[in-house]
């Protein structure tokens, strides 16, 4: 382990506000080495979530134990660490494979180091439910694998030489200048690059990339100098071309790429370093001065410009597909429930019993009555009194009809399961005793061997999302483990009245789903762009300052 990186216990973090992409750029910079690098990312671990511990250890090998690099509030006793760890299955991936995942109350998440070990950082669980603890996985998720784009990558070890190229060429190494513009090349992109040292009013060492004996096209060669004597003359300073002076002296380096494709800054940003180093007449400047004005620029191309795997992430609601909405039958109050929220119901089982007292009170006084009309009816049948039989034969059948349905209402008053499913009763416990109108929702049952998705998608987004698209729904109950699903439909209207505009889709899932039940919530996962990290980073950021805002 490095020397800045000796164990030690980091301070909260300090209540300042700093731009998101500074202080992402200054916890992953390699030249920094104050505060130290375990510091700096336990500090922007609390800082990204609402943990109340955040700790960095080195992952312990044989006998030996895990040491404490950092920490920020308590930071959990080794042997926790330790079981969190050995519980792990024997099928886990290798050390140098960047994850997250949760065990023994903590979010474990492997971290690279500056020296290329791998060490592990974890965290209590915070508060705020699945929904704050799934926000926090993915923000761990995308530092572990920025740890390992920024320590691991072979882009920075680039960086790291072309910094030690220009101050040699400073000091006036010239042999230098062929493997700087090869690197410029390759980390820009260019088709190629091309530089020379500017003394006297002249240039001198004409350089391009790949190209020690330069022989064919012998034109291309003078084109260059010509170019690059008019970048020193008029000391341009832009994307493809860029002249750096020596303080107080009208030499210095002129640079050319051709056509680059990425790293934007990288020219200016080599040419402001050359000014910067010790070019033997000036007043020597030390290393650490020229490390501390490099470390945010050349963080920002080397970090900021690191493109991980990213898509657009849904909001996402399980529902399901065949499900079934109870509702009162009849104005009544609700006598008894025969069911549980979440017990698996068959068709035809009871669930809620409703108060029939009304009902059986009227049904008496209809029968009495109906027994009345029946006498009558009789009577005028023996007076063979045909007016007087047919009104009483007419008032008897309203009475049977009267009869009948109240029997009806009396016998729906027991409710029964209409398919198999699950009772999602919501607050219907809290309401037996309570009068329930005619058509009043009662509870629901959904059958959970079927479900699919309901999606709102951010109007941002909108223009992403299509039907047919693939995608993988990972639960917030769970952010581990994922489920293939497929984009079904996505509405043409936008809700324009919610606080955040969006549309609602369908989508459902490609297999069978075991685990999964009605009224979950997650996220659903589309597409596969290459985004900068720092994008990737401030859009999450975004997304969990909403959700503590809806929370």
């Amino acid at each position: 382990m490095a020397e800045d990186e000796s164990p030690t216990s980091a301070p909260p973090p300090q209540t300042q506000t700093r731009d998101l992409n500074d202080a992402i750029a200054a916890c992953f910079s390699p030249y920094l080495s104050a505060p130290p690098f375990p510091q700096r990312l336990v500090e922007l671990v609390a800082a990204l979530t609402t943990s109340r511990s955040v700790s960095l250890w080195s992952r312990p090998r044989g006998e030996e134990d895990a040491a404490l690099f950092a920490s920020i509030g308590n930071a959990p006793a080794f042997e926790t660490l330790s079981k969190a760890l050995t519980a792990e299955p024997p099928t886990a991936p290798p050390t140098d494979i960047p994850r997250a995942r949760f065990a023994d109350g903590l979010l474990i998440a492997d971290i690279a180091m500056p020296d290329s070990s791998t060490a592990i950082l974890a965290l209590t669980l915070p508060s705020g439910g699945p929904g704050a603890q799934s926000v926090a996985y993915e923000r761990v998720t995308t530092l572990s694998h920025l740890s390992f784009a920024q320590f691991r990558n072979p882009d920075m070890v680039e960086q790291a030489a072309l910094t030690r190229d220009i101050n040699k060429i400073a000091s006036g190494d010239a042999a230098r200048l062929q493997p700087m513009v090869d690197r410029l090349a390759r980390i820009s992109g260019a088709d190629y690059a091309a530089a020379g040292i500017w003394r006297g009013g002249d240039l001198k060492d004409l350089t391009i990339s790949g190209q020690d004996k330069f022989t064919k096209r012998a034109l291309l060669p003078d084109k260059l100098r010509g170019q690059l004597q008019e970048t020193a003359r008029q000391s341009l300073s832009a994307r493809a071309r860029s002249f750096a002076a020596i303080p107080g002296r009208e030499d210095g380096l002129a640079l050319l790429l051709e056509k680059p494709t990425r790293a934007p800054a990288l020219l200016p940003l080599t040419a402001a370093l050359f000014a910067q180093a010790d070019h033997g007449q000036a007043p020597r400047r030390s290393l650490a001065k020229l490390n501390r004005y490099a470390a945010f620029a050349l963080a920002v191309v080397g970090i900021g410009l690191i493109p991980i795997p990213d898509g657009v992430r849904i909001n996402a609601t399980t529902e399901a597909v065949n499900k079934r909405i109870v509702t009162a039958p009849f104005t009544t109050v609700i006598q008894r429930i025969d069911v549980e929220e979440g017990v698996p119901l068959r068709a035809g089982q009871t669930i809620v019993i409703l108060d029939t007292q009304e009902i059986d009170i009227e049904l008496t006084g209809l029968r009495s009555e109906r027994a009345a009309a029946v006498i009558e009816q009789e009577t005028a049948r023996l007076n063979a009194n045909a007016a007087s039989l047919r009104n009483a034969e007419l008032a008897v059948a309203q009475f049977n009809s009267r009869i009948d349905l109240l029997e009806a209402r009396k016998a729906s008053a027991k409710i029964t399961a209409q398919i198999d499913g699950i009772s999602v009763l919501g607050d219907l416990k809290q309401r037996i005793g309570t009068t329930v109108r005619q058509g009043d929702p009662l509870l629901e049952i959904s059958d959970p061997a079927d479900v699919a998705l309901t999606l709102t998608i951010l109007e941002a987004d909108i223009g992403k999302v299509g039907a047919g698209d693939a995608g993988q729904f990972r639960p917030d109950f769970d952010p581990t483990v994922t489920y293939a699903a497929t984009v079904a439909s996505v509405s043409p209207a936008i809700d324009v009245t919610a606080d955040v505009p969006s549309a609602t889709a369908k989508a459902t899932f490609n297999a069978d789903i075991d685990g999964l039940r009605p009224g979950l919530t997650g996220l659903l996962l589309v597409g596969d762009t290459r985004r900068p990290i720092w994008q990737v980073l401030y859009n999450n950021l975004r997304d969990w300052i909403l959700l503590r805002v809806w929370l």
